[in-house]
């Protein structure tokens, strides 16, 4: 398993490098993971922003109607058009091509 590069050039802060690591990996803790992994607690697992559908890690970050409506003021603020990645893999595959190549431009 290969990850982007970008991850790593300290470009954004820490704990984002982190979050953003652990997407790819698949470990952030979201009530599906969770679910698998015996947490009987959760009684529902619909997306508690939403309601839609269950908590994967692709919808929280990508497709629930509340982070795809933050991702589309993000990218008219930076004037990128046209991102539509369903998958968290995906999105960060595509942000490693654009990721600078200095490290003193930081992305936060």
């Amino acid at each position: 398993m290969v990850t982007p590069l970008c991850l790593w050039k300290g470009i954004s802060p820490p704990k984002m490098e982190l979050l953003l690591w652990q997407l790819w990996k698949g470990k952030v803790m979201v009530r599906e993971v969770l679910n698998r992994h015996g947490m009987d607690q959760l009684s529902n697992l619909e997306c508690p922003l939403c309601n839609v559908e269950i908590e994967t890690h692709d919808h929280l970050f990508l497709r629930c109607s509340w982070s795809y409506s933050l991702w589309r003021k993000c990218m008219a603020w930076w004037g990128v058009v046209g991102c539509s990645n369903n998958k968290i893999r995906e999105w960060l595959e595509g942000w490693s091509g654009m990721c600078p190549t200095i490290k003193s431009e930081r992305v936060w």
